[in-house]
This record gives C-alpha cells, sequence and structure tokens, in this order.
C-alpha cells in the first residue's frame, strides 16, 4: 500500500490525489465504525496528498491555501455534496 500512496504523492497529479485521499478517508470512516483507528502511515500520507492538492488549488483558483478547504466544501453543499 505504502507504494501506491508514494507514487500518488510522487505523480502531483490532482486526480491521482483526490483518490488517495478518498482512499484513505473511507479506510478511515470504517475504521472508525469498528472502533478502530488508522494507521500512521495512511494518516502521514493523506496529509501530504492533502497538502499537494491545496497547493494546487489555492495557485489555481488564487486563493490562499488556508481556504482551499472551505472553499471545496462550500462548493459541494452548492452542488448538493454533503458530508455523509
Amino acid at each position: 500500500m505504502e507504494e501506491k500512496y508514494r507514487s500518488a504523492v510522487k505523480s502531483h497529479e490532482c486526480e491521482e490525489l483526490v483518490r488517495l485521499i478518498k482512499t484513505v478517508y473511507w479506510k478511515k470512516k470504517d475504521l472508525a465504525s469498528r472502533k478502530k483507528k488508522a494507521g500512521r502511515l495512511d494518516t502521514e500520507y493523506m496529509g501530504r496528498a492533502k497538502r499537494l492538492l491545496y497547493e494546487e488549488l489555492a495557485a489555481a483558483l488564487e486563493i490562499p491555501v488556508g481556504k482551499v478547504e472551505d472553499y471545496i466544501a462550500a462548493r459541494a453543499e452548492e452542488n448538493g455534496y454533503g458530508e455523509e
């Protein structure tokens, strides 16, 4: 699994970063439902992927990196996608 994560992060491709983030998100959600925690590797690579993705999006959208997550959440809500 680490090789897949490493490859996604090294690629710097937004689609790959989103895929990694979603994979770890759903894995964490599943583990939480069973009262377990995600491993260090999952958490570490998810953080790296988010940072890289948010930096890319911030540059493209011309907004501060710290505002990217709120921007995504607002656009998702506007389009009918809420947190499940």
